[in-house]
């Protein structure tokens, strides 16, 4: 069956009826896989079942009788008495209420219940001759000839259980294969109909697809350009009304994910705490102001701040006001920093301020205004009160204190921590004599 490229026709008609022709075979197709896995799984299950249920019998019969040759045994090496036998009237009453049940079972076979009626008349005349040799017992530790012609008895009738017991389990076997053939030829039917039925549906994909084909074209190619990352392209909206709204909604979701993308690329380069440059960008942003000032000779200077006894604040307040206190130091720094300063966590409660353009003096200088910022607006806060914290500075400047970006922050750190041990709330100039 062919589809018709008509005008005008809208995609979901076309996708309906090229759906109705792919999917007519296949539900065909569908329901005789069903159909044979019912009929299979049903023949299946009723021959396991009830073999099943005959080899619980016979086996449960064989146990028993174990059980009471054992007791008989017992009885006799420890000496006959009422009350070391009583185990095996016991035992023989357990297995004679088994047989009388199991007498009452459906049997598949006629060969089964007549194998079963022979041992259970081997165990009857074993059971008599038990009782008669515990009522003339010859001595402890003897085997009377009674005993000897029970155990006789005994393995006939264990004997005629097996044979019952190969019986059902041929039987099993003989009704499984014949459901696996019958399963064989279901399939063949199901696989004619499916081979089929994919063939018809190929043929009413072709014509579907070359229906669309044309019109699609436009979107794959934009969405190819999209997936290469130019998230700026837009696609046109040609063919079938509905292909327009596609494109609209797909430019509209370009849009949407260009602008997520932004967000995302900034809240990569972002600390989750306080919102500052973390540690990656920081060093980033470290490497390209050393390019830079190598190529034009510009100083700049890097500032290390720590916030004094931060983590007394950790142990006697908690870490949720320790959280908060770490954010009211980031916004402070950065209320004081000019525009083109770029702060960045490092690490714990350490900050960091590159400053271009900037020499060691300019460096003190700055750090001195973060100090008296924090000293007069600390607690000057809408939110409950926060612990005062004073902070310690380190600044070192490129290239006077180092030539290198590792020696800048090995400096800048040095300095700090000077500054920590002289008992904080102070600011510290790198030198050769830290």
């Amino acid at each position: 069956m062919r589809l018709r490229r008509v005008s005008g026709v809208s995609l979901r008609t076309r996708f309906v009826l090229g759906m109705g022709v792919m999917l007519l075979p296949l539900t065909m197709a569908s329901v005789g896989m069903i159909v044979v896995f019912e009929r299979t799984h049903g023949a299946i299950h009723d021959v396991v079942e009830e073999a099943s249920e005959e080899l619980k019998v016979f086996w449960r019969l064989q146990l028993l009788l174990e059980r009471a040759n054992s007791a008989l045994q017992d009885c006799i090496i420890e000496g006959i008495s009422p009350r070391r036998c009583a185990g095996f009237r016991e035992s023989r009453q357990t297995v004679d209420r088994a047989f009388q049940g199991a007498a009452n079972a459906p049997f598949a076979l006629p060969e089964e219940r007549a194998l079963l009626h022979a041992a259970w008349e081997q165990w009857r005349r074993a059971g008599d001759i038990g009782d008669i040799a515990l009522a003339t017992p010859d001595g402890r530790g003897v085997i009377s000839p009674e005993v000897a012609a029970l155990d006789e008895h005994r393995n006939r009738a264990v004997e005629l259980l097996e044979q019952a017991h190969d019986l059902s389990q041929g039987e099993m076997t003989n009704a499984l294969t014949s459901a696996r053939g019958s399963r064989r030829g279901l399939l063949f039917l199901v696989m004619t109909v499916l081979v089929i039925g994919v063939a018809i549906a190929a043929a009413g994909a072709t014509a579907l697809a070359r229906s669309i084909l044309i019109p699609i074209t436009a979107l794959e190619r934009g969405a190819e350009r999209f997936a290469h990352g130019n998230l700026e392209y837009r696609v046109p909206a040609p063919g079938p009304p509905e292909l327009h709204r596609l494109a609209d909604t797909f430019n509209a979701m370009a849009g949407s994910l260009a602008k997520s993308h932004a967000a995302l690329a900034e809240l990569s380069v972002r600390d989750g705490l306080t919102d500052l440059f973390n540690r990656r960008e920081l060093l980033r942003r470290l490497t390209v102001e050393e390019e830079r000032s190598r190529r034009y000779g510009d100083p700049f200077a890097l500032l290390f701040l720590d916030a004094d006894q931060f983590k007394t604040i950790n142990d006697t307040y908690g870490h949720q006001t320790g959280d908060a206190v770490l954010r009211r130091f980031a916004a402070l720094i950065t209320q004081a920093v000019r525009p083109t300063d770029v702060v960045g966590r490092y690490g714990g409660d350490e900050l960091a301020i590159l400053l271009p353009q900037t020499s060691g003096a300019g460096g003190r200088a700055m750090a001195e205004r973060i100090r008296r910022i924090l000293d007069r607006e600390w607690a000057v806060v809408d939110s409950e009160p926060l612990p005062p914290v004073t902070t310690s500075i380190g600044i070192a400047a490129y290239p006077d204190d180092a030539t290198s970006q590792d020696a800048l922050i090995r400096a800048a750190d040095d300095a700090v921590y000077a500054a920590k041990r002289a008992g904080g709330d102070r600011t510290q100039v790198a030198g050769p004599d830290l």
